[in-house]
Parts: structure tokens; sequence; C-alpha cells
């Protein structure tokens, strides 16, 4: 057997050519097979057949075979080969001419001189029309040309890119604008301008977006002019261009506006120097925008030193240099203001002076003393004159001290002050007198009476004298406890003469008795929340002859202070008659009453629930209890009752009662209005009445309504022709959630059919005619005749159903001289009439005319029952 084979077109011849197989040969024959194929290099089909050449090692041994073979076929499979458009472009507008040479081959894929000469290219960008939004278009490869070609499996690429239409240049610019300051600049999009010539194909630029800085309110005059750039321009076919945006050539321009800042009048105290912050100020109402500010002016005056006296006041405030925001958009005017210098407080107090008893002060002019730091710029005061009552040498201690009293300060700058004189004081001092009580002791229980003598004394001068002293002492009484022990002897109140002028020094002198014992308790208490605590009290024991122990009782408790026990607290102070000791007690605090009450409610179905709220007492100290309100009414609940419920939080300090609300729903309004209803006249009374229900809410309709309202007014039984009232009424209408009110009025309209015969109803019938022309001889009757038609279409003879009042009457509106024409009517002499009669199905009234003037034309008209009329014109001659 012989295996096919293969190989691609332009490649080399594979080696072996093939291969192949044999059976039942004997190996050591040593036979094998050379193989060889039909001579050809173009691809298949047609195939090529192999041919097997056997051989063996063993000479003849091939002939002791029936060897069978019948070849094989050897196929040369197509070369691939890729062709790939090319990538082109192209300018917008122009036509792109495909030569057939814009494609690639696939390197090296092209054999043995193969070419491709030619491949037809197609694009839709190829067109003059293409636009550059569709670019890149698509170029197709196909049918390509050349030789060699059947050879190959061609695969066909679309260009990478495609066509590429390119955008041309198109220059936009904006034109030049200006403003005033503050003003807003509005762009409309047409500020700007195209270059002649550029755009192409009936293209055109509509509109084109414009900014500037500079055209908000807030464009300051010193950033002018602003650049005005535009972009984003609207129009057709804009896509094709490159588009340049140039900014206008100057911009826009802002305008400054007028400011005028005054300074603000001031003042100072002499002596200080007044500095200007730079904000004392005031510019013109309104006259910044923008949120500009003028945050600060430099400011001067020769006032503003601090050497500027009060007689040169008041200074000019010299304004200028204003800084801030935005202020180079404005021309600024200055305006002065006035600086006032104000005098100066200055305190001159006299000096405290001293001297002995019997000696003479004398005055030099410098016992003074100036308030620190009020003199300024070297100002001085160089003397004041002073006076006292205690100056002399018959002074006595007893009046000391005496004022000295200070006025008519000389100096320099003193007329820049305003002076205040403070007196200062002379004193007479006493001189030193020693009294000492004498030592003694006692018996608790004993008392001690003093004489008065018992006691020294050393310092006496003058023939001064001390005949008796006041001797006491706290452990002279029998009462006197042992805990205070020794006790002074206090010597007092010394008699004798001239002691006013001394300085007695008592000495005290000792007295010795033992202590007792004593004990102080609490007593326990209690209160309500939010009421005073109540007064503290003890029991005290152990004291004897009415003594009264030294303590204080205290609690941490306050009138507000919560429900709770809180300790009374006994300080003992001092005791030193005895050896006193304590017990604390209890302040208990009880929860105070109050109660929460729900404030009944009320509101109209469909509306809204009310805040609900609650009366709040027994509370106190702006406390606010802790509860919360609800109903389980909601805006759309039925009318009727609904409980509000309070719920109670916790409230520590209060025992709380809760007493529940009502919200009461009561019906909304309905309005009921007549429906206005129409009949012609058949001598029945209409009953066909009907009302609309408006008013509705929550989603409601009609329908939860039921029942039907009831009519009264003159509509009610009516049958003749006119206008009348509908009165609706509630009758047996009911709504669970609405009542009805206002109830408003209809209008039953009772007309006239239309005729159903050849004769019109409601217009004047022959012979006169309808449209005016007729004219008839005076003193002939003219026969006036008429119908109406009922809802069967046909005559009514009822004249209370034609006629407004009784049988009728021509009433006469108007005339005019001269006449339509000169035609004579057929002239009719029958008896007049006085009412209209009814004859053959027409109402007639024979009008008499002697009454008359010739050649004039009458309008009349004749009043129809339901307010209409019939008219007609009648002409004389």
């Amino acid at each position: 057997t012989t295996d096919p084979n293969s190989k691609i077109y332009g490649n080399g011849e594979p080696s072996p050519l093939t291969t192949g197989g044999g059976t039942n040969f004997v190996a050591g024959d040593g036979v094998t097979a050379s193989y060889s194929r039909v001579a050809g290099e173009n691809a298949s089909p047609p195939t090529y057949h192999i041919t097997a050449i056997l051989s063996a090692t063993v000479p003849g041994a091939l002939n002791n075979y029936n060897i069978t073979n019948t070849g094989a076929d050897f196929t040369i499979d197509k070369r691939a080969l890729d062709i790939t458009a090319n990538n082109e472009s192209k300018n917008y507008g122009d036509v792109f001419s495909f030569t057939g040479s814009e494609f690639t081959t696939g390197a090296g894929q092209l054999v043995t001189g193969d070419s491709v000469t030619s491949v037809t290219l197609t694009s839709a960008g190829a067109a003059a029309t293409a636009t550059v939004g569709g670019s890149p278009y698509t170029i197709v490869p196909s049918a390509a040309v050349g030789s060699g070609l059947g050879n190959y499996n061609i695969s066909y690429h679309n260009a990478s890119i495609g066509l590429t239409v390119n955008a041309i240049a198109l220059d936009i610019t904006a034109n030049n604008q200006s403003k005033n300051y503050g003003d807003t600049f509005t762009f409309t999009g047409s500020e700007f301008t195209v270059v002649a010539g550029q755009l192409k194909n009936s293209d055109s630029v509509t509109s084109v977006t414009l900014s500037s800085a500079g055209a908000a309110a807030t464009a300051t005059v010193g950033g002018s002019p602003y650049t005005i750039v535009p972009s984003a321009a609207v129009g057709s076919g804009l896509g094709n261009y490159n588009i340049s945006y140039h900014d206008a050539s100057i911009g826009l321009t802002v305008n400054v506006i007028a400011l005028d800042i005054t300074a603000n009048n001031q003042s100072k105290t002499y002596g200080a120097t007044f500095t200007f912050t730079g904000s004392e100020f005031t510019t013109g109402a309104g006259q910044l925008l923008n949120g500009d500010s003028v945050t600060s002016v430099t400011l001067t005056s020769t006032g503003a030193a601090a050497t500027a006296t009060v007689g040169g006041s008041p200074y000019v405030i010299v304004a200028s240099n204003a800084t801030g925001t935005g202020l180079g958009n404005y021309i600024i005017s200055y305006h002065d203001g006035s600086l006032t210098v104000e005098a100066r407080g200055l305190d001159i107090t006299a000096n405290d002076q001293s001297k002995t008893y019997g000696a003479t002060f004398s005055f030099t002019g410098a016992e003074f003393t100036t308030a620190a730091g009020q003199l300024v710029n070297g100002d001085t005061v160089t003397s004041v004159a002073l006076i006292s009552a205690g100056s002399t040498a018959t002074a006595t201690v007893a009046g000391s001290p005496y004022d000295i009293t200070p006025s008519a300060a000389t100096g320099t700058g003193l007329g820049n002050y305003t002076i205040t004189y403070h007196v200062g004081h002379l004193t007479v001092d006493a001189k030193g007198l020693d009294i000492t009580a004498n030592d003694r002791t006692k018996t608790y229980g004993d008392m001690v009476i003093f004489a008065g003598t018992e006691s020294g004394s050393a310092g006496l001068v003058n023939g001064d004298t001390v005949t008796s002293v006041t001797l006491t002492s706290a452990g002279a009484a029998a009462t006197a406890g042992v805990g205070g022990s020794p006790y002074d002897i206090t010597p007092s109140a010394a008699i004798g003469t001239g002691l006013g002028n001394y300085t007695i020094a008592y000495h005290v002198g000792h007295l010795t008795v033992n202590r007792k014992d004593a004990t102080v308790a609490a007593d326990n208490k209690t209160k309500t929340y939010g009421d005073d605590n109540p007064t503290l009290t003890a029991t005290v024991t152990g004291t004897v002859n009415g003594d009264t122990l030294n303590y204080t009782l205290a609690t941490t408790a306050v009138k507000f202070s919560g429900v709770g026990d809180y300790a009374i607290t006994v300080a003992l102070g001092s005791n030193p008659n005895y050896n006193a000791s304590k017990t604390d007690g209890n302040l208990h605090i009880n929860p105070k009453t109050a109660s929460v009450a729900a404030d009944n409610k009320s509101k109209t179905y469909g509306d809204p629930n009310p805040a609900l709220t609650a009366t709040v007492t027994g509370t106190v100290n702006g406390d606010t209890l802790n509860y919360t309100l609800a109903t389980t009414a909601v805006q759309c609940s039925n009318v009727g009752p609904y409980p509000i419920t309070v719920t109670l939080g916790s409230n520590a300090n209060y025992t709380v009662t809760s007493t529940n609300g009502t919200l009461t729903i009561i019906k909304k309004h309905l309005t009921v209005t007549a429906a206005n209803k129409s009949k012609a006249y058949d001598g029945n009374p209409f009953t066909a009445f009907t009302v609309t229900i408006t008013g509705f809410t929550c989603g409601d309709t009609v329908a939860v309504v039921s029942n039907s309202a009831t009519y009264t007014g003159n509509a009610v039984g009516a049958t003749l022709p006119g206008t009348y009232t509908i009165t609706p009424q509630q009758g047996t209408l009911s709504a669970t959630n609405y009542d009805f009110t206002p109830f408003v009025n209809g209008t039953l309209t009772i007309g006239y059919g239309t005729c159903t015969g050849p004769t019109p109803g409601g217009v004047i019938l022959p012979p006169i005619n309808q449209d005016g022309s007729s004219v008839w001889k005076v003193g002939s009757t003219v026969p006036v005749k008429f119908t109406v038609c009922g809802a069967d279409g046909q005559p009514i003879a009822d004249p209370n159903a034609v006629f407004a009042s009784g049988y009728g009457s021509i009433t006469l509106i108007n005339t005019v001289r001269g006449t339509v024409n000169n035609v004579n009517e057929t002239t009719y002499n029958d008896i007049p009439d006085s009412a209209f009669r009814w004859s053959g199905g027409q109402w007639i009234f024979n009008m008499a005319t002697g009454n008359l003037q010739k050649n004039n034309t009458y309008q009349y008209r004749i009043a129809l029952k339901n307010g209409d009329f019939v008219y007609f014109t009648a002409g004389t001659k």
C-alpha cells in the first residue's frame, strides 16, 4: 500500500515523498519501495498520482510475488494569501478615487513569482459628502487580479483604520464688548465673527458660547479689559472643521463708579494719643457693590497727639488712602471729620497726717498726692491749699480724725484737667495707759462680786486719775462651768479724769473653774419634693443654768433635691463650759403629687390631626413631666370620638396621675348644587331633578352618600314656559363623615319645541314678511299671525302657555320715517281685534292702522310666556 501525502503550494517536495507498507513479503528478500509522482506544481485539483517502485536485495525475488499496488494521490493545498486594504485619508469635501493599488499582501505569502496587480477597493468615505463625524470609514478590498492567484486561499482584510476624513480649518473670533462695573453682561451667543469663505457646503455657525470673567457683576475695573473666550460653536456641519477660537482683540471693558468716604467724628481725653485704626469712617449708602468693602482708611489729625490741648479743639480729621477689596472699581471722594479733645480728670487727695495730743500741725502745701498717671505731658501741681480743724494744739482725741480739705491747686497745664479734690484725715493720737485686773480663784457654783478696785494702773499724766474699773468674768457667775477655766477677769470702762485722751490697754486677770458634760441629737425630719426644707431642730441634754450649746444643723438637701434620704449633720461650735457630744439625724423627701390631663381636641373629617397637648399640674422648679400623648385617630378616620391616651414615663420626684382626653372628629360640609334643567313645554311638570355634590376628601366620592335630595322652589310643579328656581334640600341625603351645606339653587327652563308642520314657530307668519318689507295702506287691517309649538311639535292653543299675560298684546317699540319699498300688500278690511285669537292652528290679531302715519315704518313685538318675543316690522302708505 502507498500512503497519500500533500504539501502547500510553493513549498518543496516532502522527503520522503510518502511512505507505504507491504504484507506477506519474506523478510530475507529485503523488499523495499521508492516513490514518484506525476509532475505538476499547481494547487489541487487536480491531484497528482504517486507510484511505488519496489526493489529487493535478493536478485529476482520480486518474481516470486503477485504484487498488488494501486498507488495513492499527492495533493497540493492552496497557499494562504492575506490582502489588506491600506489606510488612507482625505480632506473634508474632496473625492477619494481608489486606483486599485492601495493594498498590501502578507509578507512572503506570494511565491514562484505570483503577483497581485490590482484589488477592487470601496469606502463610503470616498464621496465628497463624507463627513468627519463618520470618519474613519471602512475600506473594503475584494476581487484581486494578478498571476497564479488560483493557487491561494485569499483572505481580504479591511484597512486597520480606514479612510480618514480630515477636518478643515475654521476661525471664530469673539467681538469686543464693554459694560459698567456692577452690571452683569449677558452674552446672546451672536457676539462673534467667522473668517469669510471658510465655511463650506452651506455649513453655518448659529451660536457660540462666550465667556468672560468680566461678565459677572463682580468683575473689577482693575482686571479690565477681560478676555472674552469663545467656545462650543453650534451650527450645521461643524463637526467637519478644526475650529480655532480666538479671544476678542481687546476684550470686555469695565468702568469705575463713584464712592464717598467720610471720616467719622471722634473724641478723646487730653493726654491720650488717639490712634486711628483705619475703621473710623463711613461710606456712601449703597455705593459699594458686589460685597466690595473698605477695610481701612488712613486718618490723620493734629488733635491725635497726646499733647493736643483742649483749647485747640476741635481738630480736623483728614481721610485718605482707603484700602479694602474691589476699590480699584471706584473714583473715591474723601470728606473730613472732627476730633474733639476733652478735659482729663485729675484727682488731688490730701495726704493723711497724725500728731500727738497737745501738738500743733503746720501744713506746707506739699501734703497732697495726685492720682498715679493722671498728669501727662510734663504738667505739674506745685502747691495745694490745705486746712484742718485738727491742726491746733487743743484738738482732742475725741474729735479725731479731722478732715484735711485741699483746694486751689497751682502748677502748669492745669487748664487741660477737670480737678476733683479729695479730703485727707488728721489723727490726734491718744497717750498709752495700762490697767491690769488682779488674778482671782473660785469654786464652780460660787459667785464673785467685783468692787472695781481690784486693779492697778500706770502712765497717767497731767493730774489725770483712774478712780474705778469695771471688772467682769464669765467665771464669776455661779453657773460658770469648769470647762472654761481659767476664765479671764476682764477690766474695762475705767472712770476718772482726762481719760478720753488715753489709749487704755486693759490686761486680764484669771478665774479658774472646771467643765460639765452635755449632748446634742439632731431631730429626724420629712418633707415633700419641692417644698421648702423644714426648720432643722435638735434635742440638747446636760446643760444647766439655762445654758445654750453652740452648734449648727445642716443638710445637703435643698428645696428641689430629689426624693430620698439626706443626713442632718450636727456641727459643734465652741462650748468652753461643756464637754459636748453629737448625734446626726435624717431628712426624708417624699415624692410630690402631680397630674397630666390630656386636653380635649376636635377636628373636621379629612383635616390633619391637631397637635396633642395636655394640662400638667403640681410640678415645681420648672420640671417637665415625662409622658407621651397618642390617639388612634388619623387624618381620614371616621367621624366620632377617639381617645387621647396619656402614657406616663419615669418621674422620680412625683407621684403622677393621668387623665385621658378625647379627640372628636366632626362632619365635613358638602356643597349640594341643583343641576340646571330644561324641557320643551308639554303641559306636564318636570320631575327629573338632580344635584351635584362636591367637597369630598380622603379620596371619597359621591359613592359615600346614600339616599337622595328633595326639591322646592317654583320649579316644582311648574308646567308653563318660563324660567324657574330649583331649590335643593337635604331630603334623605346622608353620609357617615359628611353633612350637607350649603345648598345652591339651579334653574329650570321650560321653552317651546320645534314645530313639525310646515309652519315655523316663534316667528311672524304671512301675510307679514319676516324680512320687514311689508307695507300696508293706512286704514286697512294687518293680520298679525304666529304660532309656537310644544314638545310634540304641534301648535299650542292654550293662551296661558303662549302669552306673557292674558291673550297677549302687540307692543310698538320703534317708529322710523319712510318705508322699505313702495309695494302695497294685499289690503285687508277685517274687523280689528283687541286681543289674539286662536284659529286654524295659529294665533291671529287683526291690527288696525287708522291711527298710524303714512310713509312710516313701525317695529312691534309680541311678549311670549317663556320671556322671548316675536318681532315684526310693518310700513304704511
